[in-house]
């Protein structure tokens, strides 16, 4: 995973300067395709090209500021799902990428394949891919490791694993890229202090831009709601229509619990929640069971099929929930657990870990 130092990675435009890109390319059999550029700030188009007769296609503009950005090929019109997307990144530097036709590879149904030229950023942000897949394979074992041998396997994996991951970010700490990294690989995953940490590390022209102003904005959000901070109150519909107020349960321990009926590893969590609800409610603990869901029907359902006893709400926005956003939800399941007092003492615990911080709490 480790690239040669990546020092090198450019300055870029200082804070509120606009960013010119420069994209070439050549799409074999593209002719008469076109290719879309989305920036990181809107969903919709901000250029588009259609492919000459000669192959070529040409993309040149400015944007707010150093981000990363998706190119989107396919036909006029066509759904996104048609399309094959990648990601590049756009900091001053010209882009050059060779589009070619793929076939019979089932893990790219699109049929198009990429290789993109650019920045030293852009190779880190190549190697991100890499990084999640890895950490994949290191998450399949943890949840496979039944005897201590394997166990101890998963431990020194996660462990090397961790070793080279921080090696990256630190060769990486002058370069804007690594914010996604931190921002969208270790933020869902790591402590709230580790992130900290890191972000503590990047070099000043990386905090000054635009994309580590967002990252100390998030890390802020996080710190709102992370352990010793008071939960934030929010209001919720409820499976009946009603209004749930989170204030209403002051004087209670309280699971909030953020799932959702796709959720796999959220369903599989649900029977140790409801072994710890059965144990504990009748000395005070209530479980929120916050929906992701946008489908009512397959929430509804999914409650019915689990037999979830507890106060159940949802925006029905998914990702889009505010309680979702105010708590910084960006993957789940995600619990935090709070005192009488609506203090977060504790959050993203599972299985025996959290049967064991619950039963710690009702022993005091």
């Amino acid at each position: 995973l480790l690239v040669a130092s990546l020092a090198a990675c450019s300055d870029g435009s200082k804070t509120g300067e606009q960013i010119a890109y420069d994209i070439q390319g050549t799409w074999n059999e593209g002719a008469g395709q076109w290719v879309r550029l989305i920036s990181e700030k809107s969903p919709q188009a901000v250029d588009s090209v259609q492919v000459g007769d000669d192959k070529q296609f040409h993309l040149q503009g400015h944007l707010d500021y150093a981000q990363k950005a998706t190119l989107l090929f396919g036909k006029q019109g066509a759904d996104y799902k048609e399309r094959r997307a990648q990601a590049v990144i756009l900091d001053g530097t010209p882009v050059k990428l060779t589009v070619e036709h793929e076939e019979g590879n089932p893990f790219n149904p699109s049929g198009i394949k990429t290789k993109v030229e650019g920045s030293p950023e852009q190779t880190l942000l190549d190697q991100q891919f890499s990084i999640e897949l890895m950490n994949m394979f290191i998450e399949l074992g943890e949840g496979t490791a039944k005897d201590e041998e394997s166990k101890a396997r998963a431990r020194k994996s996660r462990k090397d694993f961790n070793k080279t991951l921080f090696a990256l970010i630190d060769s990486a700490r002058n370069c804007r890229t690594i914010t996604y990294l931190i921002s969208d690989f270790m933020v869902p995953r790591y402590p709230i202090k580790t992130i900290d940490s890191l972000y503590n590390t990047l070099g000043d022209n990386v905090k000054q831009s635009q994309l580590g102003r967002d990252l100390a904005d998030k890390i802020a959000r996080l710190k709102a709601v992370n352990i010793g901070a008071q939960a934030p109150d929010f209001t919720l519909p409820t499976v009946d229509g009603g209004e749930f107020h989170l204030s209403d349960l002051r004087g209670k321990v309280v699971l909030l619990d953020f799932w959702a009926s796709w959720c796999g590893p959220c369903r599989g969590e649900l029977p140790n929640v409801k072994k710890i609800y059965e144990k504990h409610h009748a000395d005070g603990l209530e479980v929120v069971g916050i929906s992701l869901d946008n489908d009512r029907d397959k929430w509804l359902k999914a409650i019915e099929e689990e037999q979830l006893p507890w106060i159940q709400v949802s925006s029905l926005k998914a990702f889009d929930c505010a309680v979702a956003k105010q708590y910084s939800v960006q993957a789940i399941p995600r619990m935090f657990i709070l005192d009488r007092d609506g203090k977060i003492i504790d959050l993203d615990l599972r299985g025996e870990k959290l049967a064991q911080r619950m039963d710690e709490i009702f022993a005091k």
